[in-house]
């Protein structure tokens, strides 16, 4: 078998979240993180339509059987007309997920939030069932009803005769983590139920997955299926369930599909690697594509970039290569210098690009979902625990075991770190200590996306927000202010900040929802705004050099703070 790479398509506004093949084959419709929906011609490239109908990802596209119309489920569920990309029929505050066309063509079902509703054409719009946590996946029975899974792992099935909601599987049971549903399909007849964690259901039989579950395949038979997830394996069943075996990925599985022949499986990995395996272990590595910019970092003397692409690598911040580190899950900046914390999966080392050393910090298996990053005084945040130079467990910050890098700040006397939680990131924690890691105020205000000290130390500026990703409604963006010796509220903004740095004591910059801003500290308002062509705002300042390295998906963009004395 030979993989010819055919055309790559450059989609400008960030990254692709969700995309669908016509039923014909001849047209690809994508839907960005913009809120971008596009149909391209697959034959020549050709961009057929182009529709903006929302300002959020989506997380489903769906063709109708006829082909004639698209579904794209995201912060808003819109139908399109598949000649023209007019919006047919448009609903506010759906999904992200959870969609489904009806097999008889005669409507659709979707989810909104907590609900199920039922759109029959010709007939009026109704809410099939409300649910007690929002829904996350929705497939067609054979008989015309529905099964409804939604984020805490509990999957119901609702009678096509329009009978309450009835428990099908709990995927909670005796499990001490969250859990929430991933899949549910119908194929060959057979449900498959699946959820983060737990066995995969095919009809009635469990199946034991080898960790926790990120990407179901399955052929239209129901037969052949697979499973992928963390551990970095991937689980493959054919004859029903009847045989399977492991195989070893290079990172954790994000997405699977299976070749119509059943022989073959496409596999994609977290850390970019594209691969087709074989029944017999085979592998063929995918020719790799040009890759977004997926994460920066930092060194705290601004001297030393970290890009993440595929792979990991450094550089230093005038371009020169240092070293590419193809085993790094994150990195995140260190405590001085140009020391970088590369968190590996057997281990957190203490890099110093400049001169070649290696330092062990911790030898232990780590999970994708354990925090690291620098805590109070010259102590690092591991898992909840401080740990010092000598390898010293000196004190815990429990507050922060949430899973996920935090964010962080510090001065001479004062700490803070915020971080996120929850089924999507949902919910947050900001921590505030004095160096020895004391506690001296702690909020649950929402995700923390940027903590940051006043140059004079005296106050904490934090940005804060929910968004629809966990379906709580709609989202809420805001700058807020505390004092750094009390804790107590200063000033609470309506402002989108996603990263936030002092220039000196009048001027800061900030991460927007739609790119660079200048803000003015005294008066507390926007002096100038660059926007940005993606909402994908992730970035990098350089405080000694005034440089910020900002990606949009397919670009990296590089800015420079000029300042201009006022005039006497």
């Amino acid at each position: 078998m030979r993989l010819e790479l055919l055309r790559t398509f450059r989609v400008l506004g960030g990254a692709v979240h969700a995309a669908a093949f016509s039923p014909d084959g001849a047209v690809l419709v994508t839907a960005g993180e913009v809120g971008d929906v596009r149909a391209l011609e697959l034959a020549t490239g050709k961009v057929l339509w182009l529709n903006t109908p929302g300002d959020h990802w989506a997380g489903v596209v769906a063709f109708s059987a006829d082909g004639s119309r698209v579904a794209c489920c995201g912060a808003h569920l819109t139908i399109h007309d598949m000649r023209t990309g007019e919006v047919m029929l448009r609903r506010e505050h759906t999904g992200p997920r959870g969609f489904v066309w009806r097999r008889d063509r005669r409507g659709f079902a979707y989810a909104e939030g907590h609900k199920v509703l039922v759109h029959l054409y010709g007939k009026s719009e109704r809410v099939r069932a409300e649910f007690e946590y929002p829904v996350q996946a929705i497939a067609e029975a054979d008989d015309g009803g529905l099964f409804v899974g939604d984020n805490v792992g509990r999957t119901w099935r609702l009678p096509p005769d329009g009978g309450a909601a009835q428990l099908h599987r709990d995927h909670r049971a005796g499990r001490e983590h969250s859990v929430s549903s991933i899949a549910l399909a119908s194929a060959g007849g057979v449900l498959f139920d699946v959820a983060s964690c737990g066995p995969v259901y095919r009809g009635g039989v469990a199946f034991e997955a080898p960790g926790s579950t990120y990407a179901l395949a399955a052929l239209g038979d129901g037969g052949t299926f697979a499973v992928g997830g963390e551990p970095s394996l991937l689980r493959w069943w054919r004859d029903g369930g009847k045989v399977s075996r492991d195989l070893v990925a290079g990172a954790s599985v994000i997405a699977l599909a299976l070749h119509p022949g059943g022989d073959r499986l496409f596999c994609a990995t977290s850390d970019g690697e594209l691969v087709i395996r074989s029944w017999d272990g085979a592998r063929q590595d995918v020719p790799p594509h040009p890759a977004r910019v997926g994460e920066l970092a930092i060194s705290p003397d601004g001297k030393v970039l970290a890009i993440r692409g595929q792979s990991w690598h450094v550089q230093s911040v005038d371009g020169e290569m240092l070293r590419r580190l193809p085993n790094a899950r994150r990195i995140v900046p260190g405590l001085r210098g140009s020391e970088l914390l590369v968190v590996e999966p057997d281990r957190v080392i203490s890099l110093e690009p400049h001169r070649q050393r290696e330092l062990a910090v911790v030898d232990a298996r780590i999970s994708p979902l354990i925090s690291v990053t620098p805590g109070p005084g010259a102590t690092l945040l591991i898992d909840g625990r401080l740990i010092d130079a000598e390898k010293r467990v000196v004190g815990t910050c429990e507050q922060l075991n949430y899973g996920g890098d935090a964010v962080t700040a510090r001065t001479a006397q004062r700490w803070c770190a915020g971080t996120s939680f929850g089924v999507e990131g949902d919910l947050g924690v900001l921590v505030l200590t004095n160096a020895h890691g004391e506690l001296i105020g702690r909020c649950e205000d929402g995700p923390v996306y940027a903590v940051s000290f006043s140059p004079d130390g005296r106050k904490l500026y934090y940005g804060i927000g929910t968004g629809w990703s966990a379906g709580m409604g709609p989202p809420e963006r805001r700058l807020r202010i505390r004092d750094a010796n009390t804790f107590e509220l200063l000033r609470d903004l309506d402002a989108c900040v996603y990263g936030w740095w002092f220039l000196d004591v009048d001027h800061a910059l900030a991460l927007g929802r739609d790119g660079l801003e200048l803000w003015d500290v005294q008066r507390l308002a926007r002096v100038q705004a660059v926007k940005f062509a993606g909402r994908d705002v992730r970035g990098c300042f350089v405080p000694d050099a005034r440089t910020l390295a900002h990606f949009t998906g397919a670009d990296v963009e590089v800015y420079r703070v000029h300042f201009t004395p006022p005039k006497k």
